[in-house]
């Protein structure tokens, strides 16, 4: 009789999780289905420096951004984002640009790999 009641427990149990992560997934699914606008952010947060279709460079001796690779392009823009205060310097082999942090540090890893393929989309 034992074994009856807790096999049907586990039983219960395992059809209430089961359902609870089926729950959880469709509004997780729900929310990264929703495309994100990489033209609409590149205007509200890259226009100003780069130009409409990123051929505007704005340091000397920059190649403009217009069709740059979008995996590069994210990862330089995410290391901007990501400068460490304390040494002032990217995580990585990009200088540090307080412009380019302050423009970027509201954005989520999905945001700005939707600008990064905007960007890559747009003709040098």
């Amino acid at each position: 009789m034992k074994k009856i009641i807790f096999f049907t427990l586990l039983a219960v149990a395992s059809i209430s999780l089961m359902a609870s992560e089926n729950a959880s997934s469709s509004k997780s699914d729900a929310f990264s289905s929703k495309p994100i606008d990489g033209a609409g952010l590149y205007k509200q947060h890259c226009i100003v420096c780069h130009g409409e279709k990123a051929q505007k460079t704005p340091v000397k001796n920059m190649v403009p951004i217009a069709g740059m690779d979008a995996t590069i392009l994210a990862r330089i823009t995410r290391a901007y984002r990501d400068q460490d205060e304390s040494h002032g310097t990217a995580h990585s082999m990009y200088r540090e640009n307080q412009v380019m942090k302050e423009a970027t540090n509201s954005l989520s890893n999905q945001q700005i790999g939707a600008i990064a393929k905007y960007i890559n989309s747009l003709i040098k």
